[in-house]
């Protein structure tokens, strides 16, 4: 697939606004709304759109602190069952297998109590 000028100027309006109707972003990049909807489903088709997020203002939710948790594991300790449980637990944000002395990171905007309690938890059974 070749990515043409409007298709970058396409994906650089849909990051300042993932929703925006197609006549609104026919209208920022010179289509009509039918021309614009066909070039998102070619992106779309193709792979380069994957899909929608939605950005959570932490802070709007009375998190004040955002935790970064490096967890290292010794060979004896390290299991499917940690990253199985990380699925299920709601206040972590991310998590990431890491190269050097960690195995993983975790983030957390939730409140860092809760997410530290809930680590040693998992990471103890």
């Amino acid at each position: 697939m070749v990515i043409d000028d409007i298709d970058r100027e396409i994906l650089r309006q849909l990051t300042i606004d993932g929703r925006m109707s197609y006549r609104h972003l026919g209208e920022k990049v010179g289509l009509s709304s039918t021309a614009a909807a066909a070039r998102m489903e070619r992106l779309a088709d193709c792979g380069v759109v994957s899909g929608y997020q939605v950005q959570i203002d932490q802070r709007a939710l009375g998190n004040m602190i955002h935790a970064i948790v490096d967890v290292k594991f010794n060979q004896s300790t390290y299991s499917d069952a940690f990253v199985e449980n990380l699925a299920a637990m709601e206040n972590v944000d991310n998590a990431w297998s890491v190269t050097g002395p960690n195995s993983s990171r975790l983030s957390s905007g939730s409140s860092l109590l809760s997410s530290i309690g809930s680590c040693r938890m998992i990471a103890s059974n």
